[in-house]
């Protein structure tokens, strides 16, 4: 049993590609016989078409098109008084999570007393009004992500925590119930 569980997922997936290529060569093998003659056709041939169509769809669709319909519906949500507050907001706050630079610095700890919160640093000189260089901004997001608090710190009550933001996001949002240390 033990070699059968080991086996059949392999042979079931080269099974599929085989099917998914004599397929591909079965659909477009007589129209590239009739494009290009039979003595330019060959074997794989469809599925090399297949593989160049998929390419250039989704370069189009990555680069032109979508850039293009993206643009259009954020000119409209710009309009809308309530909605464009809140869409701008909430595209701030995802293009604050999804920076790959300087991750680890951005997760810190506050301490409150005897307690200690997790947070992240979103500005770390805010300007006047709103703070002065001895300041930070620091994000708390609540469990289940059904919102958050904005806390202006001085410097010095800050720790920096060696994680990713994607790390203390799964340990706030889930109140540390899944942690796996």
């Amino acid at each position: 049993m033990q070699g059968l569980f080991t086996l059949a997922p392999i042979a079931l997936t080269i099974a599929l590609i085989i099917w998914l290529f004599d397929f591909a060569e079965g659909i477009l093998k007589k129209p590239l016989q009739f494009l290009f003659g039979t003595d330019y056709y060959f074997p794989g041939m469809g599925v090399l078409v297949i593989i160049i169509t998929i390419f250039i769809v989704g370069f189009l669709v990555n680069y032109w098109l979508s850039r293009l319909i993206y643009e259009y519906i954020e000119k409209i949500i710009s309009k809308i008084p309530l909605i464009k507050t809140l869409y701008s907001s909430l595209k701030d706050l995802l293009s604050f999570f999804g920076k790959k630079e300087e991750n680890m610095s951005l997760v810190v700890e506050v301490q409150f007393g005897e307690f200690r919160l997790i947070g992240f640093l979103t500005d770390k000189s805010p300007k006047q009004p709103i703070g002065t260089e001895n300041e930070v901004v620091v994000y708390f997001p609540m469990s289940y992500q059904i919102g958050g608090y904005t806390l202006i710190l001085p410097k010095e009550r800050i720790r920096p925590i060696n994680l990713s933001i994607e790390q203390a996001m799964n340990y706030i949002l889930t109140a540390g119930a899944l942690n796996k240390n």
